[in-house]
């Protein structure tokens, strides 16, 4: 072969593939975890794969409070809660998440939802502050997770948000944070009424709740269809991870593990382990999986 026409096939093909190389989840170590994700996105937009997925059917679902963001020493819904009313509730110490929904709901009875979604969002880009990391919420989002949403874009996922944190507090910024229009945040969704016009804050709480079987109820009603890729880190998130699994999907865990950086959940990773053990599911470590943990 003529060395003009062998450089000629060196320049061809050599975007190719350094396109093909690409890594598109720098901040992920090499292993199982980033290798059983990266595959079954790539497959599901791959005509030619076995695993192909019409691209309607490309919906992949997060949970946020410790899938997406740190969730301790509190949700991030608590803290905004006492922010605005910290002296009232100096004394508030929510047993459950169930708990703080009957705390906030209460708290904001009466308030437009415009002004809740303007404090919300006031409150986790600008006033927040972590007494551990001394950082606002919003800079506490975990950073190879923001990776893998991008990455499903890039093969044409859509994505939604499915938490038990309420919906307008996680609409507030869900553009912004994770790039998910408001519209595909699946929360906790309180009744409205109106009030001159105004929609305002009935100070009760839809049913059912969006956790545990109530996050798969709340996801059929939505999407007509289970997703085929969904993310969580707790027991709120086992139906909804089973459900995905079970219809052919794939479920990934977030695994809180890395004491030095972040927390470890310690016996409640022992228990989430064996109560997880009847599912196909990715157990993604935080620890052995991701490299920088947080935006600088």
């Amino acid at each position: 072969m003529k060395l003009s026409i062998l450089l000629s096939l060196v320049m061809v093909f050599s975007p190719l593939v350094l396109a093909g190389s690409k890594d598109s989840l720098p901040n992920w170590n090499s292993g199982l975890s980033k290798t059983r994700l990266s595959q079954f996105i790539r497959d599901a937009s791959d005509p030619e794969a076995k695993n192909y997925i019409a691209k309607e059917d490309r919906i992949a679902v997060f949970d946020v409070d410790g899938t997406l963001w740190v969730e301790k020493p509190n949700y991030a819904q608590l803290d905004f809660v006492l922010s605005l009313k910290a002296n009232e509730l100096a004394m508030a110490n929510p047993k459950s998440e169930k708990d703080l929904l009957a705390l906030s709901s209460a708290v904001f009875k009466g308030v437009s939802e415009k002004k809740y979604q303007q404090y919300a969002r006031e409150f986790l880009l600008r006033k927040s502050r972590h007494s551990r990391y001394d950082k606002k919420q919003a800079q506490l989002v975990y950073r190879p997770m923001l990776e893998l949403m991008a990455m499903l874009r890039e093969h044409d996922f859509e994505i939604y948000l499915c938490t038990g944190s309420d919906e307008g507090l996680i609409r507030s910024v869900s553009q912004e944070l994770f790039s998910v229009p408001p519209q595909n945040v699946i929360a906790q969704n309180v009744s409205y009424v109106m009030s001159d016009g105004e929609l305002v804050r009935s100070g009760v709480y839809r049913t059912p709740i969006n956790l545990a079987e109530g996050k798969v109820s709340n996801l059929q009603h939505r999407l007509g269809k289970a997703p085929v890729l969904a993310v969580g880190n707790s027991m709120g998130d086992y139906h909804m991870l089973k459900w995905v699994s079970r219809s052919g999907g794939l479920a990934a865990l977030l695994v809180h593990d890395d004491e030095q950086r972040e927390y470890d959940y310690g016996k409640k990773n022992k228990k989430l382990a064996k109560a997880f053990s009847d599912i196909d599911i990715v157990n993604i470590s935080m620890r052995e999986e991701f490299l920088q943990l947080f935006d600088d």
